[in-house]
């Protein structure tokens, strides 16, 4: 991009000193208790943790709040997943990101969340 042109792609960037990088997809983001949340963002915190392969965070309906994210996590082999884990991430998710890019819900899976082209496959 150079000067003021722009293009309307429904992505979101950052500018990072001379760099456009891309952030999130705008028609991804939740609304969670009036805060914006992009699931590409937690997953990227989800997926530095030490003892996770990868993850998906999809947001889910909430009684009081609207919407909630939820966490599917792959462990590296050799870890086992449990409410231990669980608190990890959620921590290291608020310390992150804020709290409300909480998932209130983790659960494990043994699959990949990527389809064959490598990206998460969102349904």
């Amino acid at each position: 991009v150079r000067g003021n042109s722009t293009i309307m792609s429904g992505d979101l960037f950052l500018r990072r000193d001379d760099r456009i990088v891309f952030s999130a997809r705008k028609s991804n983001s939740v609304s969670i208790s009036g805060v914006i949340v992009w699931p590409e963002r937690v997953e990227a915190v989800i997926n530095r943790h030490p003892k996770v392969l990868s993850s998906k965070v999809s947001d889910a309906k909430h009684p009081l709040f609207g919407s909630t994210l939820e966490a599917e996590v792959q462990c590296i082999p050799g870890v086992e997943y449990g409410p231990n884990l669980a608190r990890e991430i959620q921590k290291s998710v608020r310390e992150a990101l804020g709290r409300a890019c909480v998932p209130s819900k983790i659960s494990y899976t043994h699959q990949s969340p990527e389809g064959p082209q490598g990206k998460i496959v969102r349904r």
